[in-house]
């Protein structure tokens, strides 16, 4: 733990530096490798060893979709960028007309999923810990806890200490990477030490017990439903969009990975094929479950330090997926459930609460909360159970979203409603068939249940569900579920009528390829006055012109490419970033804009005006000052909570419509305007207001000063607004009064200081006097003393 506070440290310190190593599609590929989980370290070495080639699927659906699914991974993570896509559940929001519902819905199935798989996680590092040190004596739910404990700890430290989710998380990232890279050094070291074991077998003998496993049949119904369960989560399971989607920082990292990653879980193969084949002959005929083969070779043999480096990456494997499992649904809680709800009970005032304290609050909670709920899972339902089975009935709740992303990637009249629909046919189908089961046996629900059916209906059997018996019960329970899924959201979507906002978003995913036909909007070739003719219709004249003027280059036909980029920023803030894009590669092109495209223009257009309407109205709000303003037409048409407040109209008088002359006439009788007479005052006021000259005025309201400014608006109409300045004049008087009041004391001290500097001459002068007289006295005593001395 000690080494990943440091790598993750040492990483997270690189985050703003875009050369840094951490930003390395090495590092990307190894995160990647947050898949493999200690269900994969122990659980599949279990599965190849009791059942062969069943294992192969977990690991073959993954390496399948990089390779031949590749371009699948490529679009979705162009959409995840050009959409600013945070979560798997921010992905089908934004594709379903971003509406709050589906995020919910989303995120709750996601939490139905995530919790046996972190459940999954502590089974296997409580067993393997008992397992590896036999002189705990503590019990099974007790360890399971501490181990809960621990695992809450460190995931608090390690990530839940910061609320940006839009930045590259390089700390997370290389620690993760780090992970990876340990839990393939030691099964590859296992798998290694494994074959060294083989020198001292019969090879006959050896031969035939592997043959038993492995020489069974491969590609069953099973093999092939388990192989696109496993694809499938890869851009199902939150952790792996997370990874594989959000912290991918271009194309050229998936381009890495797609090799990188493939070659990873290939080597995890052959590692899992040789334990698991070792350990059938080596602990044959012992009491050792499969599940543990890859500590048990080493402390059978006496290799302690092996067993040990086995727990570390078995540990590793644990804790890098439930880190990243838990913070990425504990993120998707906070932001998609329970901070709308926190906004809906926030009463609208001039406020704008800071949100910041309870989202970090409530991320912890959630951290604490998936965990412990994991652990009770763990111990109430999945006590008994191997870990495959918990992992595999994890993945088909998963990929109930697969319908949601992949009609909304190549289907655009799937809208919300075939989501809805979709959802809650395909989870009911998968909670019948997988979860009753379960239930039953860990005695949460009558075993009658399971020969009698649900309401004792013989076609809802979990084990026969409408009376179908092909296959095992996991791969009909995933047949079934999908395909109701798949029906549901295709006619219910169908059949209900699409809105403008599923439209809007269907437009940025499925049509993808066109936005990208001209990624790089300086290689379109524009006409000036075919630029000039459409930014004209939606900027208007004068600023089309001003924008024009940028040009550095007017004598020439085609539009330069800066202008390019002035013109694409000036569309995208009136229609949008995707619209201002299409009406370009339209003029460069010379194809006409589609109906689709006009749609989408208008509809992104609406939410610019409306987002633009809403953000007036909040800035009006949060202002001080009082403000409302009129038309052309002199009707007021908009004002704030402090107009209402300040001059306290009747009620019903301010409505959008009403004339501004009788507001006026009311302000004018209650004093605000000034005094004379009234009808002179209005039409004063009501000709400023028509000419459009500005206006500037202090009057007395309430015993309050009232500071009225004026100035017309660009396209007709005219604001005002009204600040109560009582406490600056207030503050002014007493400015002035005490200034006044030094300048008397300091004239005083003046006057002071100019009688002390006359009686000081006086004093001076006097002495002068006295001085000259005494000289005049001495030198005349002096002439006598010399008569005398002459004399004698």
């Amino acid at each position: 733990m000690a080494v990943l506070f440091w790598v993750a440290r040492i990483a997270d310190r690189q985050r703003f530096n875009k050369s840094s190593w951490t930003r390395h599609p090495l590092v990307y590929t190894f995160a990647l490798g947050v898949y493999c989980t200690s269900w994969t370290f122990y659980g599949l070495v279990g599965t190849a060893a009791s059942k062969g080639w069943a294992y192969l699927p977990i690991l073959l659906g993954p390496i399948l979709l990089f390779t031949i699914g590749f371009p699948l991974l490529q679009r979705i993570a162009r959409v995840s960028k050009q959409e600013n896509i945070h979560s798997i559940a921010d992905f089908i929001t934004s594709r379903y007309g971003k509406r709050q519902a589906v995020a919910a819905i989303i995120t709750i199935i996601m939490l139905a999923t995530t919790v046996p798989y972190i459940s999954l996680q502590l089974k296997a590092v409580a067993d393997t810990l008992r397992f590896s040190v036999e002189a705990i004596a503590i019990a099974d739910q007790d360890l399971t806890l501490i181990v809960s404990c621990v695992m809450i700890l460190f995931t608090l430290i390690f990530g839940a200490n910061r609320l940006d989710i839009a930045s590259y998380h390089s700390g997370i990232m290389a620690a993760i990477a780090f992970e990876s890279l340990i839990k393939i050094i030691a099964l590859v070291a296992i798998a290694v030490f494994a074959l060294n074991l083989t020198e001292n077998f019969d090879a006959s003998q050896f031969a035939d017990n592997a043959n038993a496993v492995f020489n069974k049949s491969t590609l069953t119904p099973s093999f092939v439903v388990l192989t696109f369960v496993s694809a499938a989560t890869i851009f199902c399971l939150p952790r792996m969009f997370q990874i594989t989607f959000v912290e991918c920082l271009g194309e050229k990292h998936l381009l890495f990975a797609r090799r990188g990653f493939s070659l990873y879980l290939l080597v995890i193969i052959i590692a899992v094929f040789c334990i698991a084949w070792v350990g059938n002959q080596h602990l044959a005929g012992t009491d050792v479950a499969s599940d543990t083969y890859v500590l048990a070779l080493p402390l059978a043999t006496g290799h302690e330090w092996l067993a040990l480096l086995a727990f570390i990456g078995g540990f590793s494997a644990a804790t890098a997926m439930i880190i990243v499992a838990s913070l990425t649904l504990s993120q998707m809680l906070s932001n998609d459930v329970i901070l709308p709800l926190l906004i809906r009970q926030h009463k609208p005032d001039n406020t704008i609460p800071d949100y910041s304290s309870a989202l970090f609050l409530t991320r912890r909670l959630t951290v604490v909360a998936i965990i412990l709920m994991s652990w009770a899972y763990q111990n109430y339902l999945a006590e008994n159970v191997a870990l495959t089975e918990i992992g595999l009935i994890a993945f088909a709740l998963a990929v109930q979203l697969a319908p949601a992303i992949l009609f909304g990637l190549y289907w655009q009249q799937g809208n919300a409603m075939g989501v809805f629909a979709g959802l809650a046919c395909g989870t009911l189908i998968w909670f019948i068939s997988l979860m009753v089961p379960l239930l039953s046996h860990a005695g949460f629900i009558d075993p009658e249940v399971l020969d009698q059916g649900i309401f004792a209906f013989q076609l809802l059997r979990p084990g026969q569900l409408f009376g179908l018996t092909f296959s095992d019960s996991y791969t009909r329970g995933v047949i079934l579920s999908l395909a109701a899924n798949c029906l549901a959201f295709y006619y219910v979507s169908k059949l209900n009528r699409t809105r403008l906002s599923d439209r809007l978003q269907a437009f940025a995913f499925v049509n993808k390829e066109r936005a990208d036909q001209h990624h790089n909007v300086h290689d379109l070739h524009i006409n000036k006055d075919d630029l000039s003719s459409i930014l004209s219709q939606f900027l208007g004249e004068s600023a089309t012109r001003r924008l024009l003027e940028n040009e550095q280059r007017p004598e020439l036909l085609r539009v330069s490419p800066k202008m390019l980029d002035y013109a694409e920023s000036a569309l995208a803030g009136v229609v949008g970033v995707a619209s201002a894009r299409a009406m370009l590669t339209s003029l460069s092109s010379g194809e006409t804009l589609g109906v689709e495209d006009v749609v989408n223009i208008f509809e992104e257009t609406t939410r610019s005006l409306q987002f633009s309407q809403e953000m007036l109205f909040a800035s009006f709000e949060s202002v001080s000052s009082a403000i409302s303003v009129v038309n052309a037409e002199l009707k007021i048409v908009a004002w704030n909570k402090n107009y209402e407040d300040m001059f306290h109209y009747p009620k019903n008088m301010l409505r959008v419509g009403q004339d501004v002359a009788e507001l006026v006439r009311y302000n004018a009788e209650h004093g605000v305007i000034g005094n004379g007479d009234i009808e002179q005052q209005i039409q004063t006021r009501l000709k400023h207001l028509a000419a459009g000259k500005p206006y500037k005025a202090v009057r007395n309201h309430n015993q309050n000063v009232i500071e009225i400014k004026g100035r017309a608006l660009s396209t007709g109409g005219y604001v005002t607004t009204y600040d109560d300045i009582t406490e600056f004049i207030n503050a002014q008087n007493t400015l002035e009064r005490r200034v006044k009041e030094r300048t008397e004391e300091i004239e005083d001290i003046n006057q002071s200081l100019r009688e002390e500097i006359r009686k000081h001459s006086e004093t001076e002068k006097a002495l002068s006097e006295a001085k000259q007289a005494a000289e005049i006295s001495n030198a005349s005593k002096t002439q006598f003393l010399a008569t005398a001395s002459h004399d004698i």
